[in-house]
């Protein structure tokens, strides 16, 4: 059985009998992987506490050809969260934070980006960042990794330039629109006899939820997109940068992350 060894994050565990864990885990050079840790539930040796969600460490694992699970021999943690997820924010964060890495992360298909972004966002716990910050600063660079992410510096329609402007995302069609053109738009399918959220004929595709960013709201994402985490600024309410990321992850997965409900609404 070939045997393999990696820097691996932890994103969830599932028990299987009465000892036994599956693990899913992410790695930079394999991508996502799950595993069956034999005895994980006993063994304080080879795992110890390394298999809490979104532990950093060196996985050791072998793959037997044919079949789907591999075998985690074992887990030695090099980044334990577990002291500041006694903070309940960062607690709920850290679940969020594994739930759409998991959701985004592909079966043995190598993402290094994404990898690092997990990575990143897990260590600016450590570096004096507010968790508001770290999870919108996640989601913005999850949505353009993953291409979801409109393009916010100029309008889909007439080309203009949108810095320094408000600006509305239709989330279905991945359009960011100028004001004019906006209301351009709200006015088109009523011409036809159709809703404002449906283009008409076979096949036509839901245009999605819209929203309505802010000037300061779409210009905290293009600096998002620009800078590492050390050097973002908290953004302070932001319901439109809220509104519009719910919206895409909704498009893609088709229901609402479950741990996103626990996350603080801040306001």
């Amino acid at each position: 059985m070939p045997r393999s060894s990696a820097e691996a994050i932890v994103l969830r565990t599932r028990p299987v009998g009465e000892s036994d864990l599956v693990v899913t885990f992410l790695t930079e050079a394999e991508g996502k992987l799950s595993g069956s840790a034999k005895n994980a539930r006993r063994s304080r040796r080879r795992f110890g506490g390394a298999l809490e969600p979104m532990t950093r460490g060196r996985a050791i694992w072998s793959e037997t050809e044919g079949r789907e699970l591999v075998r985690l021999e074992s887990f030695e943690a090099t980044a334990s969260f577990a002291a500041r997820q006694a903070d309940l924010a960062w607690f709920y964060l850290f679940a969020y934070l594994a739930e759409v890495a998991d959701t985004f992360a592909r079966e043995k298909e190598p993402d290094p980006r994404f990898y690092r972004l997990v990575r990143a966002a897990t260590d600016a716990s450590e570096k004096g960042k507010a968790p508001r910050t770290v999870r919108r600063w996640f989601e913005t660079w999850t949505l353009r990794l993953q291409g979801l992410l409109p393009e916010l510096s100029a309008c889909s329609r007439c080309g203009g330039t949108l810095q320094g402007l408000g600006l509305v995302v239709r989330a279905g069609s991945g359009e960011a629109l100028c004001g004019a053109c906006a209301v351009r738009q709200a006015r088109e399918p009523a011409s036809r006899g159709t809703t404002g959220l449906e283009r008409g004929g076979s096949g036509s595709r839901s245009e999605g939820e819209t929203v309505r960013l802010s000037a300061g709201e779409g210009e905290w994402i293009r600096r998002a997109l620009a800078q590492p985490i050390s050097q973002v600024a908290d953004p302070g309410p932001a319901a439109g940068i809220d509104r519009l990321v719910r919206s895409l992850f909704l498009e893609f997965t088709g229901k609402p992350f479950r741990s996103a409900r626990f996350l603080e609404v801040e306001r």
